[in-house]
């Protein structure tokens, strides 16, 4: 058995490691915004993902929300717009795989 005020201490520790880790369970992950777009007429009537978990890479598939794939081709970085100005965003260009 510990003396009590190294108990306390022990007991503190675990007090502040607790709450550090409930903070970081209850953040959820920042979010990135962006754009798909193609110059494939076929694909043209298509809704793309606008929000991302981490930017695509080169080669990556992006399912529309019917279902159809494409590749992803090129990643432009860039400035939000209005209220999001300054928040960054991502242009995907899709095509064909």
């Amino acid at each position: 058995m510990l003396p009590s005020y190294l108990q306390e201490a022990v007991d503190k520790a675990k007090s502040e490691k607790s709450k550090e880790k409930n903070q970081e369970s209850e953040e959820e992950p920042e979010m990135i915004h962006g754009k798909c777009f193609t110059n494939l007429d076929a694909y043209k009537g298509e809704f793309w993902p606008t929000i991302f978990f981490s930017v695509p890479f080169p080669g990556d598939r992006i399912e529309s929300q019917n279902g159809k794939t494409l590749e992803v081709v090129q990643i432009t970085h860039s400035k939000g717009v209005g209220e999001d100005s300054l928040k960054p965003s991502i242009k995907i260009e899709l095509g064909k795989f």
